[in-house]
């Protein structure tokens, strides 16, 4: 199979977790709205996240997703999947269980990329990159690699992870994905798909 001889990617969404410890981008919306006590017509997740930093403050939001999160786990039989021989993972979450569970399944080095300046060569023979399109809750507010929480945060870490997603976008083009816990109601992957083909 193609995974077996190192020509799929794995692209990981909110899925991945949402029954052991993480949360959907819906859900994660209702718990930030019942913690702050949080109204309003704004549909869009990422407006709502912006209008509750600018309400609450960035560190506050922040924090509470940090903690929402923190305690994410990739639990069997999902689990089986980060043994396989991936030629790179990919993820839109912004908890670490994914390159926890490959660090724990993988014989090969597990090599996380949140900004893309980190010197990557994908596909060598000795690791597996775990690349974090939406940032991480590792790293602090406001850093390189931080989780995007809004619109602005989108816009700036599109252009600050280029690198990023121009690794996704060569990779979509000439390797096969696999999608798990991934919704095509986030357009990102459909995104670069559609930049690819114009």
């Amino acid at each position: 199979s193609l995974i077996a001889v190192r020509k799929c990617a794995l692209f990981a969404g909110s899925g991945l977790t949402s029954r052991s410890g993480g949360t959907s981008w819906d859900d994660l919306i209702v718990h930030l709205k019942k913690k702050f006590n949080y109204s309003s017509p704004l549909k869009d997740n990422f407006q709502i996240r912006g209008d509750m930093c600018d309400k609450f403050g960035l560190e506050e939001v922040y924090e509470t997703v940090k903690n929402r999160l923190k305690n994410a786990s990739v639990n069997e039989p999902v689990s089986k999947l980060t043994s396989l021989p991936w030629f790179a993972t990919f993820t839109t979450n912004y908890d670490i269980a994914l390159e926890d569970s490959l660090s724990e399944n993988q014989q090969l080095s597990v090599r996380t990329i949140v900004t893309g300046h980190e010197f990557a060569l994908t596909g060598l023979q000795s690791e597996i990159l775990c690349v974090k399109l939406m940032g991480s809750l590792d790293i602090p507010a406001g850093q390189p690699g931080s989780m995007v929480l809004d619109a602005g945060d989108f816009v700036v870490a599109r252009e600050q992870r280029a690198r990023i997603f121009e690794i996704l976008a060569s990779h979509a083009a000439n390797l096969s994905f696999l999608f798990v816990g991934y919704s095509f109601n986030d357009g990102l992957f459909l995104e670069i798909l559609d930049r690819l083909v114009k």
